[in-house]
């Protein structure tokens, strides 16, 4: 029988205390951070004794408030970014759960991402919408669900990179950014309507950018257009 294997989940992220890189993994529905001392290295070590670590890696496991420990009880992890884990119910999968991970950092991205589908709720936006009341811990929010949706599928009308500019023009029109545009973020519906997601990153042009979307750049910024247009040149550059 073949042993079970932890769940790479985030990309890399930097520790300035330790000096060192982390990223979280999943094993048997409980979270861990796995810190290593190699800062060429941008990927995690392979760890295929695993709970045993290598030289120059460390496990540490994630002490969570019950709420989101019972989200992880619940539930599988089918896809991840840099500041959350999606996931399904074992109980439902008609919807999925966009949890962030436990930093600062992460949950205040959830939240800014949370206002922004909130904001754009009332308007005619290929965005998905809010399914219910947000999860909470002791911390604040921490989840929230949306509609269960598709990877987008190229076809003989619409290519890749016309659909996104399609779905980009039309926030932009309501003065919106994206600023995360690329083949991950665009999806479909069962009709295979095509749908934006991710918008952690997203704003309303001319409003400052808070800090904690900065990435560490210093000085004052404020939302605008140039990251979507750049990413839609590319996109639009690939397909022909």
């Amino acid at each position: 029988m073949e042993r079970p294997k932890p769940q790479f989940l985030a990309t890399c992220m930097y520790d300035v205390d330790s000096d060192s890189y982390y990223t979280f993994l999943e094993f048997e529905r409980h979270l861990y951070r796995v810190y290593w001392t190699d800062i060429s290295k941008l990927q995690c070590p392979p760890l295929p004794d695993f709970p045993a670590m290598p030289e120059g890696v460390r496990l540490e496991k994630v002490h969570m408030d019950r709420a989101m420990q019972d989200l992880l009880q619940q539930s599988t992890t089918i896809g991840c970014g840099a500041d959350a884990m999606v996931r399904i119910l074992d109980t439902d999968a008609s919807f999925v759960v966009k949890c962030a991970f436990p930093t600062a950092t992460a949950r205040a991205r959830l939240r800014h991402e949370y206002r922004m589908l909130e904001f754009m709720r009332e308007l005619p936006l290929p965005v998905p919408r809010i399914i219910g009341d947000v999860l909470k811990d002791d911390h604040g929010m921490f989840a929230f669900r949306l509609p269960r949706l598709d990877q987008w599928q190229s076809n003989v009308q619409k290519d890749l990179g016309t659909a996104m500019q399609e779905l980009a023009t039309q926030l932009h029109y309501y003065g919106i950014c994206h600023n995360d545009l690329r083949k991950a973020n665009l999806m479909q519906t069962q009709m295979s309507t095509p749908m934006l997601i991710d918008f952690g990153r997203s704003g309303i042009v001319g409003d400052p950018v808070p800090v904690y979307l900065k990435d560490g750049m210093p000085g004052d910024r404020v939302f605008g257009f140039e990251d979507d247009l750049e990413a839609i040149h590319l996109l639009l550059v690939d397909d022909a």
